[in-house]
């Protein structure tokens, strides 16, 4: 009797089996075309322009200028980064009040790291610290100097930051409360009077790409230096890059892209895919210089730099080939 029940389980099984419904191999959809564009930045390179890989387009574009510090927009965030873009610079005086003379002389300064990690920020972390900061404004596009402010940095909650501000004599003394845009990767603030706020940066979820100058520190000179350079910078909210120097261009592929390892330095394209050539008095492009991306929505690109001039020979306009692998 035990012997029929093993064979009628059995067949109900094979029967089973054989009306469950085959997996169908979902095709893998076929590379983009190879596209051609050109991001130009202006005279001075005064703009910072956020591009999107999918749409091909510029999301949005503002003056470099408008803005000095950013504030981390998540529930949990805390950190507070420079305008990169202007060389700006930060000096934290230990146990100081803020009705107190600060002497410029002192400051040691300090600048956001260009890869973007949060453990190397020149304000740091300031949640436990008593003193105030002086926050060096950095330039404009011309080279004009924006001068100081003293800073100190209150309180942090899932929704707002508190901060405290004016000009190193006391002038123009601001208690502000800055409310996180949970839109934004982090929140721009301007010390300008009446334009705290201005527009900067569209929708963490609607770019890729971000064309500016931006403070490159050489750490392996003499002294540590700060130096403006023009290049690209990643969206924090999940864009990954990698340079590629071993294999050609036109040679990357799906296969290739989905098995190599990735950077999420907000600089991993950033500047040295190009060159100034003293001998010729102009940048020169490395396109050799492969660049394999994981985009916002997690589609693998790649992309390589082709000029770095417009047609009429004004710089600061990148131009660049890419595919969707």
């Amino acid at each position: 009797m035990m012997r029929n029940y093993i064979l009628l389980f059995t067949i109900i099984g094979l029967f089973l089996q054989s009306c469950e419904k085959k997996e169908i191999p979902i095709p893998v959809p076929p590379p983009g075309d190879l596209t051609i564009q050109q991001i130009e930045m202006g005279g001075y390179y005064k703009n910072q322009l956020f591009y999107s890989l999918k749409n091909n387009e510029v999301v949005s574009q503002n003056i470099k200028t408008i803005w000095d510090l950013s504030f981390e927009s998540s529930d949990e965030g805390w950190h507070v980064l420079l305008n990169s873009s202007k060389l700006m610079a930060a000096y934290f005086y230990e146990e100081r009040s803020f009705s107190d003379e600060l002497n410029l002389d002192e400051a040691s300064w300090t600048w956001d790291t260009q890869s973007g990690s949060l453990d190397s920020t020149a304000i740091g972390d300031w949640r436990n610290l008593e003193g105030i900061y002086v926050i060096d404004r950095g330039y404009n596009h011309v080279g004009t100097h924006k001068g100081y402010k003293k800073l100190q940095l209150i309180s942090s909650n899932s929704q707002t930051f508190e901060i405290r501000y004016a000009s190193l004599n006391g002038d123009e003394e601001m208690t502000l409360t800055v409310n996180k845009d949970k839109t934004l990767n982090y929140t721009p603030f301007s010390f300008e009077p009446g334009s705290e706020f201005p527009e900067v940066m569209p929708d963490k979820n609607t770019w890729d790409l971000e064309f500016t100058q931006y403070t490159f520190i050489y750490y392996d000179l003499e002294e540590i230096t700060p130096y403006l350079v023009v290049g690209v910078l990643l969206n924090r909210n999940n864009v990954k890059a990698i340079l590629k120097t071993d294999i050609n261009f036109e040679d990357i592929d799906l296969d290739y892209a989905t098995q190599i390892e990735y950077s999420n330095a907000i600089d991993a394209i950033g500047h040295d895919w190009k060159y100034y050539n003293f001998d010729e008095g102009f940048y020169s492009v490395l396109s050799e210089k492969s660049y394999v991306i994981i985009d916002v929505e997690g589609v693998y690109y790649k992309l390589h730099f082709i000029d770095f001039y417009t047609e009429t020979g004004e710089k600061g306009a990148p131009k660049f080939e890419f595919q969707k692998l």
